[in-house]
């Protein structure tokens, strides 16, 4: 598989890749009288695949630098992936990859919750919220938080902004 032969192409010589396979073919006697060998030409697909790697790459690149938190989350709101800024802002919570996001963060589950009141929406019908809250004991920060629908599920958007509130409570 992926065996590279250069081949003469239109008076210039190319990088191609071929994925081979062989089967033997039998003869009236029982025995292997010839090989027939099936070739095909996998270049396209090849380059295709390493561009399609690369650009995954740089949008985990952008993903994972960005400064807010960002959270997955599937139809069966189980939490199915985190950049380190979200893993970094949810910290002081045990392990929450694989959890049901009601289980992993029970501080959002009380009455009038706005994360109640934008998740489901989202989730459901689509429809993308935006709000800020304050999450409590273990986290004891405040959030901005954007969900937006996908087609797996949420995605939440979130940004630690405890330092902000607290400086405009001192003014």
């Amino acid at each position: 598989e992926e065996v590279l032969v250069p081949v003469l192409r239109d008076g210039t010589l190319q990088d191609v890749y071929w994925t081979y396979s062989y089967s033997p073919i039998y003869g009236p006697a029982g025995g292997v009288d010839g090989i027939l060998i099936v070739c095909q030409d996998i270049t396209e697909k090849l380059h295709a695949t390493h561009e399609r790697d690369e650009v995954a790459r740089r949008l985990r690149q952008v993903i994972d630098l960005t400064t807010d938190g960002i959270l997955s989350i599937d139809r069966s709101w189980r939490c199915t992936d985190a950049n380190p800024r979200a893993r970094q802002i949810l910290a002081a919570s045990r392990e929450f990859i694989g959890r049901s996001i009601w289980e992993a963060f029970p501080g959002m589950v009380y009455e009038g919750s706005p994360y109640i009141e934008f998740y489901y929406p989202a989730m459901e019908r689509g429809i993308p919220g935006k709000f800020e809250a304050y999450y409590p004991e273990p986290l004891n920060i405040w959030v901005q938080v954007q969900v937006q629908p996908s087609t797996d599920g949420i995605v939440v958007y979130f940004r630690d902004v405890t330092e902000e509130k607290r400086a405009s409570s001192a003014l």
